[in-house]
């Protein structure tokens, strides 16, 4: 399934790339007072890599409350452990490890095993899309990284529920609207709010993938990844 829909009961708490920073994540999500009981914690990819406890955040994927679509970081280490093709395994290995993979590397044989299994049982089935119906109402998108909306006519209800090879490439690695919100932020703050940049069909959708000092939104998305595995920033939006 490569496009998940939600509905809330609770409050819903967004965040991305949090690269092993389970303490860090816990901590912030006490301070805004989660609730696991009621509310839900999507995350926008790259749950692991770079950071100190990458194993203890995979086994997150097994709380009712905790969702999270694939990123970058999160499809090597599933290409490196469980893909047919040998020579891809193979890159997605070396890929995996130059870009903070080697704390897999570092796991005792029992907790190895576990994160080979949490691999295979559930990050293999990340959705790259995830939309969630809030109690209020709205209607909110994330995804790791950008969506080919010039393929959808900058319409999010023509996102099919089966992505290519291609388009989920896109997901979880362009940079491209990225760059173009840096680039404004800095020369043409107004060009931010231009509708050329609001996807109809959807009230907001939120990005990581692509650090930035603090959220940046151009249109009706917004890049919420503060780095936080250097920063120890980790930003987290609370959608009621």
């Amino acid at each position: 399934m490569d496009k998940l829909t939600l509905k809330a009961t609770g409050n819903v708490f967004i965040g991305t790339d949090i690269h092993g920073c389970l303490d860090l994540l816990f901590e912030k999500l006490i301070s805004m007072k989660f609730d696991p009981e009621k509310d839900i914690f999507v995350c926008g990819g790259d749950l692991i890599d770079r950071g100190p406890k990458s194993n203890k955040v995979l086994k997150l994927l097994r709380k009712k409350w905790f969702y999270s679509v694939m990123g970058n970081h999160d499809k090597f280490a599933l290409d490196a452990l469980t893909h047919g093709d040998k020579y891809e395994r193979e890159e997605a290995g070396y890929n995996w490890m130059a870009n903070g993979g080697t704390w897999y590397a570092e796991l005792n044989e029992a907790n190895r095993i576990d994160v080979d299994q949490l691999i295979k049982d559930e990050v293999s089935k990340l959705p790259y899309i995830i939309e969630i119906e809030t109690l209020s109402g709205q209607r909110v998108g994330i995804a790791h990284a950008n969506l080919p909306f010039n393929a959808w006519k900058n319409d999010w209800s023509k996102i099919p529920d089966s992505l290519t090879k291609n388009q989920k490439q896109f997901i979880t690695w362009d940079r491209g609207l990225a760059q173009e919100a840096a680039w404004y932020s800095k020369h043409d703050p107004e060009r931010l709010t231009s509708s050329e940049f609001v996807v109809d069909g959807i009230d907001h959708i939120y990005y990581g993938h692509t650090p930035f000092k603090r959220p940046v939104t151009i249109g009706n998305q917004t890049f919420i990844d503060t780095k936080a595995f250097k920063t120890n920033n980790l930003t987290i939006i609370k959608l009621d």
